[in-house]
């Protein structure tokens, strides 16, 4: 029995915060993808020190982190103007009707964030979704000091929740997370479309029997 839903921060309770790049792309002319893959690395990569997954696990800092890949950029002949690039990421906001989705479950079901982040930036980001107030708990890469894939990160956010892992849905936008998720009992949902993703939800609460899916988050699918 789903006692528990857990979701990622960027990307699934947000719009992407990645596509401002494909714009910042274009008007530099350079190809789709290659600033996403040096800013951010193979991104499902387990036990990695690329800066990005460093940073994310709160080993180095933000300012640290930027000047590093300045550096890459240009050695790798695609530079960037941080400013405008940092910029880039403006278009990145909250997604409403996952945001009411995930509210309206409680307190029927235990809720919580589980995302790969930035220290530096905790309370913007919580800030943006009154995290603390919407959410049982919040798991925060940086401050736990590993990062999705590591099954460390999903069934320690079980035990703090006080579910078994199949007690749990996890919902995230990166196919490795959700694996990585499932990998270790728990279910997984892969967030491509966040209406679908939504309906997906409601429909295996509704499947496994769940009293208390809420009429409100039926509304927002």
């Amino acid at each position: 029995m789903i006692e528990a839903v857990i979701f990622d921060f960027a990307g699934v309770l947000t719009t992407s915060p990645f596509d401002g790049i494909h714009d910042y792309e274009d008007r530099m002319g350079y190809p789709h993808g290659v600033l996403r893959r040096l800013m951010i690395g193979d991104y499902g990569a387990h036990g990695s020190d690329h800066p990005w997954h460093r940073l994310e696990r709160g080993e180095i800092t933000a300012a640290d982190y930027w000047v590093d890949l300045v550096e890459r950029c240009d050695a790798s002949g695609y530079p960037i103007r941080l400013e405008e690039f940092l910029t880039s990421f403006g278009s990145f906001q909250p997604h409403d009707g996952m945001l009411l989705a995930a509210r309206s479950l409680r307190p029927a079901y235990r809720t919580a964030i589980l995302t790969n982040n930035v220290r530096e930036y905790g309370d913007m980001w919580k800030d943006m979704i009154e995290a603390e107030d919407s959410f049982d708990h919040v798991f925060d890469s940086s401050q736990l000091e590993m990062r999705k894939p590591d099954p460390r990160i999903f069934l320690h956010a079980c035990e703090v929740m006080s579910v078994a892992p199949d007690e749990a849905v996890f919902l995230d936008d990166s196919l490795s997370n959700v694996s990585g998720a499932e990998a270790v009992g728990l279910v997984g949902i892969h967030v491509e479309d966040h209406e679908t993703a939504i309906e997906e939800l409601a429909s295996l609460l509704r499947e496994q029997g769940n009293s208390g899916w809420p009429e409100r988050g039926a509304e927002a699918v």
